[in-house]
């Protein structure tokens, strides 16, 4: 089957799926299936075509090609194939689809799933859409798409009662003005680029780069560059929540109002795979914008610019260094996965300001092997939230005597998680050590010790916060439901996946070059000294040092309740530290002033969009493709 085509259907199942989901939604009220009729059916129809679809577009992993149609005067839709795009497909439909499973399970209970649903797949559309487009019209329009839907799904519960509706609401008020900002500054470098080289192609846009910009900005092409290089990589770090925007999905526990309010497959869905995943495509499709070494064409005025990839690395690196303090201090299962969900992130981005090859490709397998990781944690503690229906850590315990399974394969999954030899996630953050470790780009050293300090010390929360609540007695005032065999069969999926890639690693000799050859399409292989090793000294170090955090942690959490535990926990200084955290560094208070005042006049406007029809959703679509093609005719993107 031709590569576009099959695009093309791996967009079209989902879309198919918004307008079936509506039917489905009709037929479950006469059969009186509870919804699962409508669930499953989503399921094997929609999300596992799309899924499997997806596989066979690795058979054009290097047949690059643009299939591209003029439907208005100037205004071209295509598909764009590159390995770039067909890896972000396949991970997008895959984990959208496991993603898909867990929500059966997870979501069995909630009466609004028509429109969990109508706003899942939009996203998941959205998102197929923008990065498979040739052109940053369709791209800018995909994420705006995309960021709708995420606004409808982080508001999911707004309907709850109390405050727990009102923080929902909340939070995807909060979300949609920091989203704002992000498209901003998107915006602007994408009508830069438009305006400087003549062209809305991505494809000539790439090519164009080292030739002189035709309508030269702040004085000088390189002035030019550094604008649309410093704009684009702004507005992908907001995408993917790093500092200084983290505070949209992850905010204290004073404040409440974050994606802790969001369905919990929901909240994995928008941090992993398709807003968070967004912010680092972006960077990574305009590669030759950051890494290109090369002088301009006709003078000798160099590509390259350290600057805005020590950015993009200090930014993520200090994103991980709020995570780990957050996580420290907090006592809630959804905002601790939250967290881990955002460095996950963070070390794609600390990959990719490396500014080597070594970086790209870490960068996208940390995706391939760390969100599946990631997700066999977040399917175990989520079964802990399905089986009590309590989140905070303090009064869950005694999941080992409930669940031993369960405790089990939470064993397995935080040894995943922490990267032990031979998991799939120890080669990803060697490799990931290695390109900081090699950079030539200034500063990366001291990044490398920032990266691996939070390495192990999210090592260590995660194994404290597991053995917390598998660990002491339950009280009798829960009821301890069954673990679905839904949920399980998502965290098998998972697991198998991680432990799979590690084997099949394994199997291809790593690091020769195999991997690399198949994400850069030329034959590259690993400079290692020692077969698995990418440093005789500090490779076997951290190893050990990885293996000793993780027994510590587990050992001195088998009884969370140490004397020595609860008196360090009572010390002035571990107070005033965990006080300080949950007041969010009273950041939210300036965030207050200077974001949410100015635009306050917006929320009656937002409340009233999210109290309607779920179709208004089509229409505020549309509205930002017209803005979209109007400002971009204003900067002569269209003349």
């Amino acid at each position: 089957m031709n590569g576009s085509i099959t695009a093309f259907f791996v967009i079209l199942f989902p879309l198919i799926g918004i307008l079936f989901n509506l039917l489905l939604s009709q037929l479950e009220e006469s059969v009186a299936a509870k919804g699962r009729t409508r669930d499953w059916t989503l399921f094997f129809t929609i999300f596992l075509p799309t899924a499997i679809t997806s596989w066979f577009l690795l058979r054009h992993l290097h047949a690059y090609g643009s299939f591209t149609v003029e439907w208005l005067p100037g205004i071209s839709a295509g598909i764009r194939l590159t390995e770039l795009v067909i890896v972000f497909a396949c991970i997008i439909s895959n984990l959208g689809a496991l993603l898909a499973l867990y929500s059966i399970s997870f979501m069995r209970y909630d009466s609004s799933r028509t429109r969990y649903w109508f706003f899942y797949l939009l996203t998941q559309a959205a998102i197929l859409f923008a990065i498979f487009a040739d052109n940053l019209y369709w791209l800018f329009g995909g994420l705006e798409i995309a960021s709708i839907g995420a606004f409808f799904l982080i508001s999911h519960w707004y309907k709850k009662s109390g405050q727990e509706g009102q923080k929902a609401a909340s939070a995807a008020k909060r979300y949609l003005i920091i989203n704002f900002c992000s498209d901003i500054l998107i915006l602007l470098s994408f009508s830069f680029m438009i305006v400087s080289f003549k062209s809305a192609n991505l494809a000539d846009l790439l090519t164009l780069w080292p030739t002189p910009p035709e309508k030269i900005l702040l004085g000088s092409s390189s002035n030019t560059r550094l604008l649309i290089r410093m704009l684009l990589a702004l507005g992908a770090l907001i995408k993917g929540a790093q500092v200084p925007f983290l505070f949209w999905p992850l905010t204290s526990e004073q404040q409440d109002n974050d994606l802790t309010k969001t369905p919990l497959p929901a909240s994995m869905l928008l941090t992993t795979t398709t807003i968070g995943s967004s912010g680092l495509f972006l960077l990574l499709v305009f590669k030759p914008f950051f890494y290109s070494r090369a002088a301009e064409v006709g003078t000798a005025t160099p590509l390259f610019s350290a600057s805005v990839l020590q950015l993009i690395g200090w930014f993520a690196a200090i994103t991980l260094l709020f995570i780990v303090l957050t996580l420290f201090a907090t006592k809630n299962i959804n905002r601790l996965l939250i967290g881990l969900a955002i460095a996950q992130q963070s070390f794609s981005f600390l990959a990719f300001s490396t500014g080597s090859t070594v970086g790209y490709v870490a960068a996208i397998f940390n995706l391939i092997v760390g969100l599946p990781s990631l997700f066999v944690v977040a399917f175990v503690f989520g079964a802990i939230l399905e089986s009590l229906r309590v989140a905070d850590l303090p009064k869950v315990a005694g999941m080992k005597q409930e669940h031993r399974v369960l405790f089990i394969l939470g064993i397995i999954a935080i040894v995943n998680f922490a990267g032990i030899f031979p998991t799939s996630l120890y080669f990803s953050r060697d490799m990931l050590f290695t390109a900081l470790k090699t950079s030539r780009v200034p500063t990366m050293k001291g990044i490398l010790v920032v990266a691996i300090v939070c390495f192990f010390v999210l090592t260590f929360l995660t194994v404290r916060a597991f053995q917390k609540v598998m660990q002491r007695e339950l009280s009798s005032d829960y009821v301890v439901r069954g673990i679905s065999k839904t949920s399980l069969s998502s965290l098998f999926l998972s697991l198998g996946w991680s432990l799979v890639a590690g084997i099949f690693l394994l199997f291809y000799n790593y690091p020769e070059s195999f991997l690399f050859s198949g994400l850069l399409n030329k034959i590259y292989a690993l400079d290692y000294p020692i077969v698995f090793f990418s440093d005789i000294v500090l490779s076997p170090i951290l190893l050990v040092l990885t293996v000793s955090v993780f027994v510590a942690a587990f050992v001195l959490y088998w009884k969370p309740e140490r004397p020595f535990l609860l008196k360090l926990a009572a010390t002035k200084f571990v107070v005033s530290i965990e006080r300080l955290i949950n007041n969010g560094y009273y950041l939210h208070k300036t965030s207050e002033i200077f974001l949410r005042k100015p635009l306050n006049f917006l929320q009656r406007f937002f409340a009233w969009i999210r109290l309607k029809s779920i179709f208004a959703s089509i229409i505020w679509a549309i509205l930002s493709l017209v803005v979209l093609t109007s400002v971009l005719i204003l900067v002569g993107g269209l003349g």
